[in-house]
């Protein structure tokens, strides 16, 4: 299985600059040639105040889906969009048929911490070899290696554990 989580911790917030992180090694490996497809989350301040947007970047097509309710400037209610999330998921199957060499999925937190969320299509493209690379919170990370059995990568969020990660793992592989 070619798992492995980028973990985060308190020092950032929301996992902004792992997103950054993410984001940069994505698009050096598309440079590269490698077929890469996924969801990069983006957080967007809303007009007014109140928590941000939530929003997955499809890294192949360029759409932006909103995964987020507005509920408010003064909500601390979780605002997750189960429909919308459902509509993401599609990219995420999408990738797997089109035969992706490596699929971002935007985290793995609180849904597929709990067992819903991305978690069949995590495991679909593990089991079909597909390289998958996520983000997660370093509260997750117990879940993680539950989740994966052991066998999922823990990352620092540096661009040298990523460029390790790319290195041992995608190297050997043939790209079309």
């Amino acid at each position: 299985m070619y798992w492995a989580a980028v973990i985060y911790g308190d020092d950032d917030p929301h996992g902004v600059a792992a997103d950054a992180l993410v984001a940069q090694c994505c698009a050096r490996l598309q440079r590269q040639g490698w077929r890469v497809a996924g969801l990069l989350q983006e957080r967007v301040p809303r007009p007014g105040g109140g928590k941000p947007a939530m929003r997955l970047h499809d890294l192949g097509s360029g759409t932006r889906i909103c995964i987020s309710q507005d509920l408010g400037p003064h909500s601390h209610a979780c605002s997750l969009n189960p429909a919308a999330l459902a509509q993401a998921s599609a990219v995420l199957r999408q990738a797997l048929h089109e035969g992706a060499d490596v699929v971002l999925t935007n985290r793995f937190g609180e849904q597929e911490a709990c067992g819903a969320g991305f978690v069949a299509e995590l495991v679909a493209l593990a089991q079909a070899g597909v390289a998958v690379l996520t983000v997660a919170a370093q509260r997750h990370a117990p879940a993680w290696r539950h989740f994966t059995g052991g066998v999922g990568l823990e990352l620092a969020p540096t661009p040298a554990a990523l460029d390790g990660w790319c290195a041992q793992l995608l190297s050997p592989r043939e790209r079309v």
